[in-house]
C-alpha cells in the first residue's frame, strides 16, 4: 500500500513539474496578438516575413541580441520588462528597417553590458516613443581609459526620433553617451564611417523630449550628422552636454553641468564637408561654466544665436584663441 502511494505522490509530482514546464514553455517571451513566442527574434522574423501582424509585447525579461532585418517594420512594446544583450548589439536595425519601441509598462529597459556595444545600433528608421536606455556596466574612466568596457548607449547611422518619456543615461566618462553621425566618415568601414547601401548619408536624429545624462559627452553630433534638440532635459559631468561638429539645431531643452570645464555645448568645425560646425540655437536654457564654446578651426564655422537663456559662471559664450568661427548673437539673455 505504501508503495502504491509512493508511486501516485511521485506521478503527481512528476506531472505537476510537466505542467509548469509546459506553461513556462507556452507562455514564451513575448506575444503578437496573444500568441506567445519564445524568442524575441523569431517574433521579429514572422513580422518580418509577414506570417504574423502586429505589436510585439514582451512577457519576461530576456538576454538576447535582436535584428530588426531590412525591410521589416517592427513595433515594440516593452512592457515594463528588460531585454540585455549577449555579446553583441542589444538592438541592431539594418538599413531599409523600421523600429518602434514603446513602453507601456513605463519600466522597460534596453541593456547593453559588453565592450564596444550598443543598447541601440540603427543604420534604419528609429521611433522611441518610451523605455530606458543605458549601458548597465558602462566603466569608463576618462577621455583616455575606457576601463575594459565602454561604448555609445545608442548610435545613429540612421534616422532616429526620441520622444517624450525616454530616459537615457551612462554612468562612465570614456565614451559619449550618444552618437548622431561618424566617428570617421571617410574610413570606408561601416562601424566608424559612411557606406553606401549599408547607413546613411546624413544621420538625423531629432529629439523632443526625454531625459539624458552621463557619457563624455551627452550627445554628440559626428562627422555628416543633423541634429535637432526641440526639448528635454539633458546633463552632464565630464566634457560637454551637446557636441556638435556638423550641423546642430537647438530649439528648446534644459542643458546643465555644475563641473568646472564641461560645456553646456561644444562646437568644432573641423572639416568643411563633414564636420562643418554650423550651431543654431534658438532658445533653450544653458548653465555651466562655458555655456557655449567654440573651437572651430574652418572659417566655414558659424554660430547663430536667436534665443535662449546662457548662465555662465565663466562666460556666456567664449571661443577657443585661434577659433575660426563666425559668431552671430541677436537675441537671449545672458549671464
Amino acid at each position: 500500500m505504501r508503495c502504491k502511494q509512493k508511486f501516485l505522490a511521485l506521478l503527481l509530482a512528476v506531472a505537476l513539474v510537466l505542467a509548469m514546464s509546459s506553461t513556462a514553455l507556452a507562455a514564451g517571451v513575448c506575444t503578437i496578438d496573444d500568441t506567445p513566442y519564445n524568442s524575441l527574434q523569431e517574433a521579429v522574423n514572422v513580422v518580418a516575413n509577414g506570417t504574423a501582424s502586429g505589436d510585439i509585447v514582451l512577457t519576461a525579461d530576456i538576454d538576447e541580441n535582436v535584428e530588426i532585418p531590412t525591410g521589416a517594420k517592427i513595433t515594440l512594446d516593452l512592457a515594463g520588462f528588460t531585454i540585455k544583450n549577449i555579446g553583441g548589439h542589444t538592438i541592431t536595425v539594418k538599413i531599409g528597417a523600421t523600429l518602434t519601441i514603446n513602453d507601456n509598462g513605463a519600466s522597460g529597459t534596453v541593456d547593453n553590458v559588453t565592450h564596444a556595444k550598443a543598447a541601440i545600433w540603427n543604420e534604419g528608421t528609429v521611433t522611441l516613443n518610451g523605455g530606458s536606455y543605458t549601458r548597465s556596466a558602462e566603466n569608463g574612466q576618462s577621455s583616455s581609459d575606457a576601463g575594459g568596457n565602454s561604448y555609445y548607449a545608442l548610435v545613429n547611422h540612421g534616422t532616429m526620433t526620441i520622444n517624450e518619456g525616454v530616459s537615457v543615461t551612462q554612468d562612465g566618462n570614456f565614451s559619449s553617451m550618444i552618437e548622431n553621425g561618424y566617428y570617421s566618415y571617410s574610413s570606408g568601414d561601416a562601424t566608424s564611417g559612411y557606406k553606401d547601401g549599408t547607413n546613411s548619408q546624413k544621420p538625423t536624429l531629432t529629439i523632443n523630449e526625454g531625459n539624458f545624462s552621463g557619457g563624455l559627452n551627452t550627445v554628440k553630433n559626428d562627422d555628416g550628422g543633423i541634429l535637432t534638440i526641440n526639448g528635454g532635459t539633458f546633463e552632464n559631468v565630464s566634457q560637454a552636454v551637446v557636441q556638435n561638429h556638423n550641423e546642430a539645431t537647438i530649439n528648446g531643452g534644459m542643458f546643465t553641468t555644475s563641473n568646472v570645464g564641461v560645456y553646456a555645448v561644444d562646437n568644432c568645425g573641423c572639416d568643411e564637408e563633414h564636420d562643418k560646425g554650423t550651431l543654431t540655437i534658438t532658445n533653450g536654457t544653458f548653465t555651466a561654466n562655458i555655456a557655449v564654446y567654440d573651437r572651430s578651426n574652418q572659417s566655414t564655422a558659424k554660430v547663430n544665436i536667436t534665443g535662449g537663456s546662457f548662465n555662465g559662471t565663466e562666460a556666456a559664450i567664449k571661443t577657443k584663441e585661434d577659433s575660426k568661427a563666425t559668431i552671430t548673437v541677436s537675441g537671449g539673455t545672458f549671464n
